[in-house]
């Protein structure tokens, strides 16, 4: 009786959910259509009639909105994937440091923590973009390995196109990784029988992986071209804008005070009884650290890292508030244009809700493997 009772309650709740919805959209379309404001996504097709300053993908006035989305998108997927591989790797290399016995590291790390999670996002946004005004113009422009230069119009580097391989170099690409794959799997076994430390794997897998490089680099065809200063700018090669520096640099900088805070609570989590155990049975510190301590601290931090993750996509839409197109500055732009304010705004939520669920997805997915991996 009590299960029917809150079977019946939920569903109730659902439904008046769902009328509520239902009825403030009605509501919205009766005042847009008072106003003389057309619904609908058809404006997706029409000419956007401005550019895209700067874009992975190739952008012009003439081309649709929907096109525009999808350039903005790209520009936050980018910024995204490149501020989560450098956060991640620079957390990580943070915790593994105030875990240490230094205690000069350890008050490093926290005096890091605490003044970079504690000042807000968009604060550091306007800091970093401020520093990279301060580079020097174009002509007095910083030179790096004579190939790459900085100033405060951005980042001039080498731009590799035209990548051809003969079949030769298909094949041996593909034997090599075969034979990695063996040698990998082979050491895995050693491991198991001997007790070896994994690190033999990933020297393996890099040797081959190094030597299939050298091997077919004479049979790749390759067109890069090098920045060069003319007039008043550089052309050719690949131009990073001050915009995404400055992005990437604060959203990493802040990131990496959450993701070594989550890092640390996962090694602090590890019971201390099992490094006392593998002390007794004879293992040093170094290899309970790396074989006991932080195995476990992973599985520990992933669900609070998907959740950093997740947060640390959703900050990209303050690249509106210096000028770096996105797609929530896309949208903005859109709905100037347009005045399709609240089909505008669904899309972006619906694409920001993707982007969250894929993320944890993929998220959990490695999380189900770090568990059954441990299981067996």
């Amino acid at each position: 009786m009590k299960a029917k009772l809150s079977n019946a309650l939920q569903i109730t709740l659902v439904a008046a959910l769902l009328a509520a919805i239902a009825g403030m959209a009605l509501t919205a379309r009766d005042n847009l259509a008072r106003q003389g404001v057309a619904t609908g996504f058809s404006f997706l097709f029409d000419r956007t009639g401005w550019d895209v300053s700067a874009s992975f993908l190739p952008h012009s006035t003439s081309d649709p909105y929907w096109w525009t989305f999808v350039v903005g998108l790209s520009n936050t997927l980018v910024l995204s994937l490149v501020c989560i591989v450098l956060a991640t790797a620079a957390g990580l290399t943070l915790a593994l440091l105030g875990a240490g016995k230094s205690r000069i590291l350890h008050g490093f790390t926290r005096l890091y923590i605490w003044l970079f999670r504690n000042v807000p996002i968009i604060v550091q946004v306007f800091f970093w973009y401020h520093v990279t005004r301060q580079l020097p113009p174009v002509r007095q422009a910083l030179q790096f390995m004579d190939c790459c230069y900085a100033s405060n119009r951005g980042i001039y580097v080498p731009h590799v196109a035209g990548v051809e391989a003969s079949p030769v170099a298909i094949v041996a690409a593909l034997v090599a990784g075969a034979i990695a794959w063996f040698a990998v799997r082979g050491l895995d076994r050693r491991r198991v029988a001997s007790g070896r430390m994994p690190l033999l794997r990933a020297v393996a897998l890099a040797v081959v992986l190094v030597a299939a490089a050298l091997a077919a680099w004479p049979m790749l065809h390759l067109d890069i071209t090098t920045p060069r200063l003319q007039g008043f700018n550089f052309v050719g090669g690949t131009y990073v804008s001050p915009e995404f520096m400055a992005l990437v640099a604060a959203i990493v900088a802040y990131n990496i005070a959450f993701v070594a805070e989550i890092i640390n609570s996962g090694i602090r989590a590890v019971p201390r009884n099992q490094a006392e155990a593998a002390r007794i049975i004879g293992l040093s510190d170094q290899r309970t650290f790396w074989q006991i301590t932080i195995p476990q601290a992973i599985r520990i931090a992933v669900p609070p890292l998907i959740n950093q993750y997740i947060s640390l996509t959703k900050s990209t839409s303050l690249a509106i508030a210096i000028g770096y197109t996105d797609l929530f500055s896309a949208g903005v732009i859109a709905i100037n244009h347009t005045g399709q304010a609240i089909n505008v705004i669904a899309v972006l939520m619906l694409v920001y809700l993707a982007i969250s669920l894929g993320i944890s997805a993929l998220g959990n997915a490695y999380n189900r493997s770090l568990v059954m991996r441990g299981a067996k």
